[in-house]
């Protein structure tokens, strides 16, 4: 499926995600997320292929939306760290 929206769309979309993340899970399960061993296989693959100027349209398409998913996860994680601090800083008011 296509997606064609402009960047403050995006940026909405991407703002919706990260609090639907940083909402409805844990902050220390948020913070821990890793790929899977395949897709960190899958991610080291698609990066040495772009290295070695050997990767397909394809591929740098993948890498793309590789990139778009870390950058989010990592807004998540910032967001759930944050989280983190502010039920800490809460509880030590107390």
């Amino acid at each position: 499926m296509l997606c064609f929206v402009n960047a403050p769309m995006k940026t909405e979309i991407y703002e919706d995600v990260v609090n639907f993340i940083v909402d409805k899970l844990p902050p220390d399960e948020v913070i821990s997320f890793r790929p899977s061993p395949n897709a960190q296989q899958r991610f080291e693959a698609l990066s040495q292929a772009i290295k070695s100027g050997e990767s397909t349209s394809d591929e740098r398409a993948e890498m793309e939306e590789c990139l778009r998913l870390e950058h989010l996860m990592q807004l998540a994680k910032a967001r759930a760290r944050a989280k983190v601090a502010e039920q800490t800083s809460a509880t030590a008011t107390r």
